[in-house]
C-alpha cells in the first residue's frame, strides 16, 4: 500500500494538515511541537487501527487517501470523524460498492491511565470498548489490506 494524502482538521484543537506524500519517500520535517509525532501517531490509528491512538489525540476529522498495489491498483479512503462522545470510522474501497461505516463511543484514554489501578471498574470500561472497536467490521475491513511499515 502507498500512502497519497493525509488531511486532519482541528488536530489537538489548533493544526490542520494537508499533507501529500512522494511516490518515492516522504520526510516530515519541521521544529519541535509543530506535529510531526501526532501525524505519524494518527496515521497509525488509521491504519493499524488502534482506538487507543484515535481516542489520545483530539481532532475533529482525519482522512487518509492510499492506492493499494498489486496487479490492478485501488484506491483507498480511510476517515475518522469524532462527533460529540463518538468516533464514525469509515472505509472506501474503489474496488467495492459498499461504503465500510461504523461508531463507537469515545471515552477519555487519559483519565484510565491514572484510575484504572485503583478502580477495576474503569480498567473493565476500556476493555469492553476496545473489544468492541476491535470487532467492527470497517476495522477488520481495514486489517485486511497490508499497511505500509513505519519505522520510528
Amino acid at each position: 500500500m502507498k500512502l497519497k494524502r493525509f488531511i486532519g482538521k482541528d488536530i489537538r484543537g489548533y493544526m490542520n494538515f494537508d499533507i501529500t506524500f512522494n511516490d518515492s519517500l516522504t520526510f516530515l520535517i519541521g521544529i519541535n511541537g509543530t506535529g510531526k509525532t501526532t501525524i505519524l501517531k494518527l496515521l497509525s490509528g488509521l491504519l493499524s487501527p488502534s482506538y487507543i491512538e484515535l481516542a489520545q489525540i483530539e481532532f475533529s476529522y482525519i482522512e487518509l487517501y492510499c492506492v493499494k498495489l498489486g496487479i490492478k491498483q485501488r484506491e483507498i479512503n480511510i476517515s475518522c470523524f469524532r462527533q460529540g462522545n463518538n468516533i464514525l470510522l469509515s472505509l472506501k474501497d474503489e474496488f467495492e460498492p459498499k461504503i465500510y461505516k461504523d461508531s463507537i463511543s469515545l471515552i477519555e484514554i487519559s483519565n484510565f491511565r491514572n484510575t484504572m489501578a485503583h478502580e477495576p471498574f474503569e480498567a473493565e470500561k476500556l476493555n469492553r470498548i476496545l473489544f468492541e472497536f476491535d470487532n467492527l467490521n470497517v476495522v477488520n475491513k481495514i486489517r485486511e489490506l497490508r499497511t505500509p511499515l513505519f519505522l520510528g
